[in-house]
């Protein structure tokens, strides 16, 4: 005999029993234990079933508030069955009963299959593929001996919103699309180009060969199981796939101005993201200065120096110094909020970073000017250079003339200052 579960906290198994051809009238009582402890105990009898067969039939034993059985090894359970002509007689698993009889035995209790959750991880972008498998457990229905195992000859089966789908795809909007190998259980997640974050997922279900399936639900209050599956409102021991999508971090790269003295200097630090992509402040998304309080703002003036500005739509800063500031600045601090992309419900992720702007001293020596085209001092901006170091301007200025066409712009030798 077989013990089966009928549906959450209740157990059914079916026994032959006849009234006989005397009393017209019997009474079956079956008892359970179901806490493997060695006796009967409160609670573990069936309802009381009157049978007026004449020949042997099947009488239907129910079980009914039983807690949730989910211990695997258990797959034998002590079996009482009662029968009499006075249901008080056997209203109790012992006693005394002036008619019928008791059989004792052992049935198999059987138990549903089981999924896992599994997870993987990947980059922005980034196809991901993984395996949902499933475990049986207990024997064949009605064979001590055979194993149960998973039914391969059936296929895995999508399940949506609660319901089996026969599709093989997924597609969940502004997340990415999945596919199941329905026969191996492979399964391949492709994002959408902006996703990062914690997917969804997608529940799928198996079969063993006793024809029950992973779509049942654990007692978790009572037995301690957990749900593998609890993406969906009804939780289930289906096989779950949840893939995530690692969000790109953002770092900002140092950048240093030089100039003339009282001449506007300008620099744009840079960021890129941890893929390897440039990242660029925008109207969206604007780059601001950092004061020394750790507030963002457009400008900042330091004593003695001169005033910072920035453009927050390009990231642009520019310093503009006092007309008597020679030498090395304080630099500032830029710093870039923006979105590196969309989480599962559509909103953007943002990332942090900054970077700093260092200015050099601007030169006071007046012998030495900048380039004529680029207002830039020459040996910052320019790869070749007319003078040599320490020249100053004088008899060899008409050399000057043979670069001209060559590079397009005049360039004057570099300061000795720096």
């Amino acid at each position: 005999m077989t013990l089966h579960k009928a549906t959450d906290g209740t157990y059914q198994i079916s026994v032959l029993a006849t009234a006989g051809e005397t009393s017209g009238v019997a009474y079956v009582h079956g008892f359970i234990d179901f806490n493997n402890n060695g006796v009967f105990d409160e609670g573990e009898g069936s309802d009381i079933v009157e049978t007026t067969n004449s020949e042997p039939g099947l009488v239907t034993l129910t079980w009914s508030d039983i807690p949730q059985s989910v211990d695997t090894s258990a797959t034998q359970l002590g079996f009482r069955v009662r029968i009499s002509s006075n249901a008080a007689d056997i209203a109790e698993a012992t006693g005394l009963a002036f008619t019928g009889e008791v059989e004792d035995t052992t049935i198999q209790q059987t138990f549903p299959p089981r999924g896992p959750k599994v997870t993987t991880s990947g980059n922005k972008g980034e196809t991901q593929t993984s395996q949902v498998t499933f475990t049986a457990y207990g024997q064949i229905d009605y064979d001590f001996t055979t194993v149960n195992t998973i039914d391969t000859s059936k296929v895995y089966k999508l399940v949506v919103d609660g319901n089996e789908v026969d599709d093989t795809t997924l597609t969940v909007a502004g997340q990415g699309t999945y596919t199941l190998n329905n026969t191996t259980g492979a399964v391949t997640f492709t994002p959408e180009a902006d996703f990062v974050g914690t997917a969804t997922g997608i529940v799928v279900r198996a079969w063993d060969k006793n024809g029950a399936s992973t779509g049942w639900t654990a007692d978790t209050a009572t037995n301690g199981l957990e749900n593998a599956q609890q993406i969906q409102s009804t939780y289930t021991l289906d096989s779950v796939y949840i893939p995530t999508v690692v969000a790109p971090t953002i770092s900002g790269k140092d950048v240093t101005s030089t100039g003339l003295q009282n001449v506007a200097q300008t620099g744009t630090p840079t960021f890129t993201d941890s893929n390897g992509n440039a990242v660029a402040a925008s109207a969206t998304y604007p780059a601001k200065l950092v004061d020394s309080e750790g507030n963002l703002t457009d400008s900042i003036t330091i004593d003695g120096e001169g005033t910072y500005t920035i453009d927050p739509s390009t990231g642009v800063v520019t310093f503009t110094t006092v007309e008597t500031f020679t030498g090395v600045a304080t630099g500032v601090t830029v710093q870039l909020e923006t979105s590196v992309g969309t989480d599962e419900d559509g909103y953007p992720v943002l990332e942090t970073a900054t970077a700093t702007l260092h200015s050099n001293g601007s030169c006071n020596n007046t012998n030495y000017r900048r380039c004529e085209h680029c207002s830039n001092h020459c040996y910052r901006r320019c790869s070749n250079r007319i003078y040599r170091y320490g020249d100053k301007l004088g008899s060899d200025f008409p050399s000057l003339n043979q670069h001209r066409h060559q590079l397009n712009h005049i360039f004057y030798r570099f300061c000795n200052a720096y």
